[in-house]
Order: structure tokens, then sequence, then C-alpha cells
């Protein structure tokens, strides 16, 4: 496995960690909700601070980011799962069955589209640097939980590591699923033109 793919295989067994702590919170014994319930609003706490400053959050992400990781992507690593912690934690979904939405531009376009501030809040989603994104997705999660939409966390995270992509594959996506290509009508015939006419078999003079 290559590094790349080694990092999006951890963030993805991060998400999963965070998905088993919504469903042990819900459907676990009642020792099981108390702990899942408590490293969840433990990650909330840093739902509103730089990525890493709330001290509760540290146990909660530290111990899942990869040994082998340099140092510069360490760093960003570590500032994506707690960012990706602590949205989930605000609006945890329902199930694992959520990884099979779409990504981030389906959520909001489920929000809204014709709405001028919804479409603003979107396009500045679309064109905020990485340093901007934690707050603008802070947003944009909150309008989530409030309409009861749910996010895709596991499509969410592997965008986010790649949001810098030169050809801005990520934002162009998000943009496809918010703003999807539309079924066009078949052209009408051309006047003077006629339909075919079926005939049947075996009717002969």
């Amino acid at each position: 496995m290559n590094r790349y793919d080694a990092r999006k295989q951890a963030l993805a067994d991060f998400v999963r960690h965070l998905a088993s702590l919504a469903h042990r919170a819900r459907e676990g014994d009642r020792a099981a909700r108390a702990s899942a319930r408590a490293s969840l609003a433990r990650l909330r706490r840093g739902l509103d601070r730089p990525p890493g400053s709330a001290p509760e959050t540290l146990e909660e992400v530290l111990p899942y980011l990869r040994a082998e990781a340099r140092e510069d992507e360490y760093a960003r690593e570590r500032e994506l799962y707690f960012l990706i912690g602590s949205l989930f934690a605000r609006h945890p979904g329902h199930s694992q069955e959520h990884r099979n939405l779409g990504n981030l531009g389906a959520t909001m376009r489920a929000l809204g589209t014709d709405n001028p501030s919804a479409v603003q809040r979107f396009t500045s989603l679309l064109a905020a640097r990485r340093d901007q994104l934690p707050d603008l997705l802070r947003q944009a999660v909150s309008l989530a939980a409030g309409d009861e939409v749910p996010v895709n966390y596991y499509q969410l995270a592997q965008d986010l590591l790649d949001w810098d992509a030169d050809d801005r594959r990520v934002q162009l996506a998000w943009a496809r699923e918010y703003w999807p290509p539309q079924a066009r009508p078949e052209p009408a015939p051309a006047s003077g033109t006629t339909a075919p006419v079926a005939t049947q078999e075996g009717n002969h003079a």
C-alpha cells in the first residue's frame, strides 16, 4: 500500500470508529452507552475551537493517527481528524449506511438550492482555502443537523484529504452533486414529418 492509500485507509478507519461510537451510544448496554456518549461529548467540545486546542478531545483522536506518518503529514492529518471528529459529534447521523450517500454537495442540495443565501454559503465552501474550511463546515453540518439531513462522513473525510488537489476534483464533484445535469426532453419531430406506421406481420393483401 502506498503512502496516499495508507492515509485514506487510516482516515476511513477513524470514521468507522466514530460510527461505532454513535451506534453504541444508541444501542449498547448501559455502560457502553455512557462511555460512547462521553466520548462524543468530548469531541463536541472541540467544535468551536481550533482543531486540537480542546484538551478533552486529545484522547479521542490522537490514538487513531498513523504512527508512520511523516511530520508534515502528521500535522495535516491531526487537524483533519480533529475536525471530522467534532463535526461527527455535532451531527452523528444514524448508521454506517450513510457512507453510501453522495458527497457534501448532495447534502447541501438537500438543504435547498433556491435560497440565495444557501447558494452563497455553498459557493463560499467551494472557494474556501483549507484554513477557512472549519468554520464553513461547522455551519454546513449545523444546518444539516437542524434539518435532519445526513452527512456522508466517509466521503467528507476523503474529500478533505484531497482538498488542495491541483485539478480541484473535490470542488467539482461537490458542484456536480449540487447542480446535477438535467435530463433533456426528446426533440419534437421536424415540421412536415410523420412518425413511421407500425405494420403487423401476416397482414397481407
